[in-house]
């Protein structure tokens, strides 16, 4: 009795694992169209913040000229 009890309460907390994972597995294609969309905006932004920075640079190299 005890291991027919143990083999079915093992499924039933197995169980939303599974689900889980085939739940993952199905959303891992688009995933990476929406992470290479925000790597992209990332990028983006970081190359703003990098044309403002030299900006300023040439902006002190002139003030010291």
């Amino acid at each position: 009795m005890r291991r027919p009890l143990f083999v079915l309460i093992t499924f039933v907390l197995l169980l939303p694992f599974a689900a889980s994972a085939q739940d993952m597995a199905a959303a891992t294609p688009t995933q990476p169209a929406t992470s290479a969309t925000d790597q992209n905006v990332q990028l983006r932004q970081e190359l703003e913040q990098m044309k403002k920075a030299v900006a300023a640079l040439e902006d002190r190299l002139v003030a010291q000229e």
